[in-house]
């Protein structure tokens, strides 16, 4: 009997914000723009020239004073939780949050989160041409010796639409690809830590 599986799965999260919710949040994030612009800048480090507000906690705290931002973020990662199926309870917060904003030609060069357990991602401007999201192969090197599968890539890229939400593990190397529009592509991303409960 043939028999087709998939050991080790890896789930992502794709879903789209209430849109009634999602007007709220970015209204909310445009004022957000308007009363910080001084702090939206390039960070020490990056190779990119997207300008965001990673890092700057002082900051970024006002993003998670926006409560439908932050409901919303809560909701689909009890969502995403289910998906996995852990064994034990977890206790999980929002880590870090932080905003991007990327011009014409501007990218993300690949990059993980590491030190987290889940990472997200929500698309508040999009404009037609704006760059793709691309999660990167954690097996490279085998990603590379089947080049020509479709089965498995090097990549899987994702055409990012307003009101999108996407998680997924913080271990996976992802990147955006350039801007080539003339409007700003702009998103909001964080990470989300979780402890076991005894």
């Amino acid at each position: 009997m043939e028999n087709i599986f998939q050991p080790f799965p890896t789930f992502i999260y794709q879903n789209l914000i209430e849109e009634k919710v999602y007007t709220f949040i970015k209204k909310d994030i445009n004022n957000f723009i308007n009363n910080n612009r001084s702090e939206i800048t390039t960070i020490p480090g990056w190779i990119c020239n997207t300008k965001s507000t990673f890092s700057k906690k002082d900051i970024n705290s006002k993003l998670l004073n926006i409560n439908n931002l932050k409901k919303s973020i809560h909701f689909h990662i009890e969502n995403y939780f289910k998906v996995w199926s852990f064994k034990q309870d977890l206790d999980y917060r929002i880590d870090d949050i932080w905003l991007n904003i990327a011009k014409k030609d501007e990218y993300q060069e690949e990059h993980n989160h590491f030190d987290n357990l889940f990472s997200g991602v929500i698309y508040i401007q999009t404009p037609p041409n704006s760059g793709n999201f691309e999660f990167i192969n954690p097996l490279t090197a085998q990603a590379i010796l089947m080049k020509n599968s479709n089965s498995f890539p090097f990549a899987r890229s994702i055409k990012p639409i307003e009101s999108m939400i996407m998680l997924f593990p913080s271990w996976m190397s992802h990147r955006v690809l350039p801007n080539n529009s003339l409007q700003d592509r702009i998103s909001i991303s964080f990470n989300i830590r979780a402890e076991y409960i005894n």
